[in-house]
């Protein structure tokens, strides 16, 4: 018999069931779960209801707001690895919810939409901005809406070719579909270029999470991992501590490799979830709400840090760490635990042949608070251009096609896993809880190509290439640094 927590996929949007372990109604993707004409003259606080039946929240748009007909043309990524936007009545139960928010959106404020799929993933990335400009730079007001891979939006920031969302009459980011952590982190100076959450099933489905076998490390005679992040002890040390002596050389070659045994397999893409999992920023903001170089990444700490992964990386059979994702490995039962995303739960690993779990990356120390998880960059930003016809009507699509999300599409993919033969485990779902709750968004990490890739590149350079001397690489960086941010922001 298969077991529980093999199957990952079947906890996402978990929130679901712990706000009802917890007596509370469910959250969005955020952790932060406060309420807070065309009919256009409608006012916004119209319904006195903040909750439907089911216990979700509700928006505060107007009941009556109504545009009359109007059409949105929503630009989007067709090559998206999971769908967001455009999507037909089908058996798919995720698919068939993204088409009835559309379709319950679409009716609810009189819109039609107008679906725009162009290629925008990573390879694509600059063709979409250039197809943006076109648009934005003439005036000529071609889009209503932008949905984007993450990291589109920047050049278009700070060129100024979008509307700020903070400024918007209808988007309310103290809504639990929108996370405080992205809209706080992107903002500068109080302006909001882009926003997304609930909206992006994309999200959900690309934390960078640690996969944890819990066959092998049973036979290693190591304790139950869940209970140890759930007392909030699961700190670098204690990580130390489990893939200690786990290494065996199974293809007999005396090389410590990837085809061999591993307590811990870290592809270097995730290698900085260990700096944002201990709670060091890379980008902060200034009083003023300037972007500035975090006091973090230059400190003591961070020191400690490096030099700790590369000694765990390099001078242990431990760990190791390579550009290639190992999954099949992990599959295979080599590795007891192994970073990658969350979606991998449901493409390589739904048919392991062992019990398996996810896991948070610990914290630094005992100290620290929470469990912090670093987002990838496959999930979709939504931003309204400057030269949208009526940015009022654009904000309020979003925020529709946000709150219906929360309510629709968010539970379907929790629906689809509980129709699974797998049950779900008490303890793994509120590991899982733990995990979606603190996603972190650096400014530095979302405007790393911006930035010459000296914020988290340079972190995660620094292991993979076994450099311990954060101090000297620090000192190199710094001053490119901090040029950028003041030529990118003015600052």
């Amino acid at each position: 018999m298969k077991h529980t927590v093999r199957y990952i996929s079947a906890i996402i949007s978990l929130i679901i069931l712990v706000g009802a372990f917890a007596g509370c109604a469910p959250a969005g993707i955020g952790d932060d779960s406060s309420t807070g004409s065309n009919s256009t003259s409608a006012t916004p606080a119209e319904s006195s209801r903040t909750h439907d039946e089911n216990g979700y929240i509700l928006d505060s748009l107007p009941e009556t707001l109504n545009f009359g007909g109007e059409k949105v043309k929503f630009l989007y990524w067709s090559d998206a690895p999971y769908t967001d936007f455009e999507a037909e009545a089908s058996e798919d139960k995720i698919i068939n919810a993204i088409n009835t928010r559309n379709v319950s959106v679409a009716e609810r404020l009189g819109i039609e939409f107008d679906w725009i799929g162009i290629p925008g993933n990573n390879k694509n990335r600059e063709s979409f901005a250039t197809t943006v400009r076109g648009s934005t730079e003439t005036g000529s007001g071609d889009f209503d809406i932008l949905a984007a891979h993450s990291l589109v939006g920047q050049d278009l920031f700070v060129q100024n070719l979008l509307s700020d969302l903070n400024e918007n009459k209808y988007l309310d980011f103290e809504k639990p579909w929108w996370p405080r952590q992205l809209t706080e982190a992107a903002s500068v100076r109080g302006r909001l270029g882009f926003a997304s959450g609930d909206i992006s099933t994309n999200m959900l489905w690309y934390m960078t999470v640690i996969f944890y076998n819990v066959s092998l490390a049973k036979e290693q005679g190591i304790e139950d991992l869940h209970d140890v992040v759930l007392d909030g002890k699961w700190t670098l040390e204690k990580f130390e501590t489990v893939i200690k002596d786990t290494y065996r050389d199974m293809n007999s070659n005396g090389i410590k490799d990837a085809g061999d045994t591993f307590g811990f397999y870290c592809p270097k893409d995730t290698i900085d979830s260990f700096l944002f999992g201990s709670g060091i920023r890379v980008i902060d903001h200034d009083a003023d709400g300037n972007p500035r170089i975090s006091d973090d990444y230059g400190s003591e700490k961070t020191i400690k840090l490096v030099e700790r992964l590369c000694k765990t990386f390099y001078d242990t059979n431990d760990a190791m760490t390579g550009s290639a994702y190992n999954g099949t490995r992990f599959a295979g039962g080599e590795y007891m635990l192994y970073s990658a995303y969350a979606h991998n739960a449901a493409i390589q690993f739904k048919d392991v042949s062992f019990d398996m779990s996810v896991l948070p990356f610990p914290k630094y120390d005992a100290e620290q608070e929470d469990y912090i998880t670093t987002e990838s960059f496959s999930y979709s930003i939504y931003m309204i251009p400057d030269d949208a016809k009526n940015k009022d009507m654009s904000g309020a699509v979003m925020e529709a096609l946000a709150s219906a999300a929360y309510r629709t599409t968010t539970p379907a993919i929790f629906e689809v896993s509980l129709k699974s033969r797998y049950a779900l485990n008490n303890k793994t779902a509120q590991v899982y809880d733990l995990i979606r709750g603190n996603i972190c968004f650096d400014l530095g990490r979302m405007f790393g190509a911006n930035l010459d890739n000296k914020t988290h590149v340079a972190f995660r350079n620094s292991i993979a290439n076994n450099n311990p001397a954060w101090a000297v690489t620090y000192a190199g960086l710094k001053s490119v640094l901090e040029a950028k941010l003041k030529y990118l922001f003015g600052n």
